[in-house]
Order: structure tokens, then C-alpha cells, then sequence
């Protein structure tokens, strides 16, 4: 896999629960993928917020960040727990 593909697939959030149904995600357990930008998007890359988070709200929300060519963290800010995921291809 090239580092384009993980990038892509790590940043789509919204894919998770179909594709990673049963192991990390639920599909019947969906909540509005909300997502908006809290940096606009530029050759630096963008920050985003998912009030909602995964899980339909759930586990809590989750912040992303993207700096090109291939940095990107995911920050889980949970109820229970938090989760921090971070790829530098």
C-alpha cells in the first residue's frame, strides 16, 4: 500500500463503520457525521471537528488534522476514554 492510500483511508472517517463493521465500528450504530472545518483547507493542510464522533455520539468527538504530504492525527476526546491516532507516511 502506498502512502496515498493510507492517507486516504485513514482520513476518511465516515467509511469506518461499514468497512471496519463488527471490529473497531458498528454499523448500526450511526450518528450524523457532522464534520466541519476549523482551518480552511490550504497547501498546509486543514483542522477539522466531528462534534459527534463515532459511535453516534457515543464515545465523544473527534478532531482531525492533515499537514501534507503525510501527517494526520485523529484526537478522540471521550467520555470514558481518549484516543489519539497519528500516521506519518
Amino acid at each position: 500500500m502506498d502512502y496515498a492510500t493510507l492517507m486516504e483511508n485513514i482520513l476518511d472517517s465516515s467509511h469506518v463503520p461499514f468497512t471496519h463493521h463488527k471490529s473497531m465500528s458498528n454499523r448500526n450504530i450511526l450518528g450524523a457525521f457532522d464534520f466541519s472545518l476549523t482551518q480552511p483547507v490550504s497547501t498546509a493542510g486543514f483542522q477539522g471537528n466531528w462534534p459527534t464522533g463515532p459511535r453516534g455520539g457515543k464515545l465523544g468527538s473527534q478532531s482531525t488534522e492533515f499537514k501534507p504530504p503525510g501527517y494526520m492525527k485523529h484526537k478522540l476526546e471521550g467520555k470514558i476514554f481518549d484516543s489519539l491516532v497519528v500516521v506519518s507516511a
